[in-house]
């Protein structure tokens, strides 16, 4: 099977044709796993009609099945044009009704029709919601700060209303920003379309907005709403990423992926020649950060929503559950004081993308060292228990082996949580702690300044990673790393 990899907003699916209908649950949520698959929010088939340009099915994380996706539509539409060659101004049925779309270049403008219900105001959770049907159920809470955002609140009303859920914070009457927990994947997510459109909606109905407006979701990549004839309009960019060939017999991914991703990069991979190796190479750890980070990403959220709650109660009041969730954490993460919230949000971050990946691409050889493709092991990160690799060129008087990983991404999460709570980067914390004050993301140039306990080479290996950051231009995966 020919797939396509499309972002869009921050959301990202996998595409691919097929000439007639069937339950492509299983199939679905085999793809977008990140750990095993290709990985995606969400997975489109695009299928003849008679009548329209298109069918399509429309798949979640999960392999639940959805009416309609925004952002989803838009890359269907991106893909239909460029790659099946259909007219740019289009018309496809999806399971909420027909979808109209514009395509100009990397451009989309979708129509999202008419809004299929509104609902009344309600108080719940100590918080006033509406609830507005775009095609996908949401509830809607307009908010003065989105740090209000709270993942275990949201789990609560999705699962009672069987809804997304989003916060909105009204910048003025031409600009919203947005937060959204999405059933299917049943998190946070960085963006999504028919959210944004119900707040949109919500917001020029009690006349807080203009029906013209921009909306900036978690991802921060704006896009653009409308509401005229009674019609809610769409528009931004989509981004076609990449394209390959999924085999369900063996399970890999020629020429993007491992033909078993709990063996290093796969046969197919080291085929390749050194450029087409290192492009590869850096997209996949791109990709496996990303998943380190929503990993921290939930961690921070529960630590914010527990000591919000705590500070309220006075901390006499903790959930058993969650007292032992916090103090899983704290063991993870090494800290000492259980209440230490400070201690939590400084090492419970992410770190610089460029930095990471440029210490993978040496520590790795690319993906091509022997502790790579018999250990995932990206960062020669040792071990001293049973479990590891004995390195060829190890002193005599020496113990230690290369830790071995089940997978690649459990090398990166490693490497992650390594930083973030060994004694010898503090330095690393105290400067990436240092920026956040100041309201910036620290740099991998200016990390790798710190790591100076990292590498026996210490010096030169530090220069040598600034030099690779630079070379490769590595820092432009800082700037899709939101922060924490």
């Amino acid at each position: 099977m020919k797939f396509y990899k499309y972002c869009a907003s921050g959301n990202d699916f996998v595409i691919t044709n097929a000439d007639r209908k069937e339950d492509r649950s299983a199939l679905a949520k085999e793809l977008c796993n990140r750990y095993e698959g290709i990985g995606a929010d969400g997975f489109i088939v695009i299928l003849p009609h008679e009548k329209y340009d298109f069918e399509w099915e429309f798949y979640n994380n999960d392999g639940s099945r959805a009416a309609m996706c925004g952002n989803g539509s838009r890359a269907a539409a991106h893909f239909a044009h460029h790659i099946n060659k259909i007219n740019p101004n289009m018309s496809f049925l999806t399971g909420a009704g027909i979808i109209k779309a514009k395509v100009n270049q990397d451009k989309v403008e979708v129509s999202l029709g008419k809004i299929k219900s509104v609902q009344n105001t309600f108080e719940e959770l100590g918080k006033t919601w509406q609830l507005c049907n775009t095609g996908v159920p949401h509830l809607v809470h307009f908010c003065q700060n989105l740090d209000e955002f709270d993942t275990m609140l949201c789990q609560k009303m999705r699962q009672k209303y069987n809804a997304n859920v989003n916060f909105v914070k009204i910048l003025d009457e031409n600009h919203l920003k947005v937060r959204t927990y999405e059933r299917g994947v049943e998190d946070e997510t960085l963006a999504c379309g028919t959210g944004m459109g119900a707040c949109f909606y919500l917001a020029f109905l009690n006349k807080k907005v203009q029906n013209k407006v921009k909306i900036t979701p978690k991802s921060g990549e704006e896009v653009g709403f409308a509401y005229k004839n009674e019609e809610l309009f769409f528009e931004g960019k989509v981004k076609y990423c990449f394209e390959a060939n999924y085999n369900f017999f063996s399970l890999f991914l020629i020429p993007l992926f491992a033909d078993d991703l709990k063996s290093g990069f796969g046969e197919e991979y080291y085929k390749l020649d050194i450029d087409q190796k290192r492009q590869i190479f850096f997209i996949k750890m791109n990709e496996m950060f990303d998943q380190s980070f929503k990993k921290i990403e939930q961690e921070r959220a529960f630590i914010e929503a527990f000591f919000k709650d705590a500070y309220k109660t006075g901390f006499r009041t903790s959930n058993q559950i969650n007292l032992e969730k916090l103090i899983t954490i704290k063991n993870k993460y090494r800290i000492e004081n259980l209440y230490d919230f400070a201690e939590y949000k400084k090492r419970i971050q992410k770190i610089p993308k460029s930095m990471g990946i440029a210490q993978a691409l040496v520590e790795s050889a690319t993906g091509t060292s022997r502790f790579a493709r018999e250990a995932n092991n990206l960062f020669g990160e040792w071990t001293w228990g049973e479990k590891g690799l004995i390195p060829d060129l190890r002193h005599p008087d020496k113990k230690h082996k290369i830790k071995i990983f089940d997978s690649l991404q459990d090398s990166v999460d490693s490497y992650v949580l390594n930083l973030n709570r060994h004694f010898a980067y503090e330095k690393f914390r105290d400067a990436r702690a240092k920026f956040e004050s100041e309201g910036k993301e620290i740099t991998g140039l200016e990390a790798i300044k710190t790591l100076d306990s990292y590498s026996e080479r210490k010096g030169y290996y530090i220069n040598l990673i600034t030099k690779i950051i630079k070379r490769y231009n590595l820092e432009k995966y800082d700037t899709n790393s939101n922060n924490t």
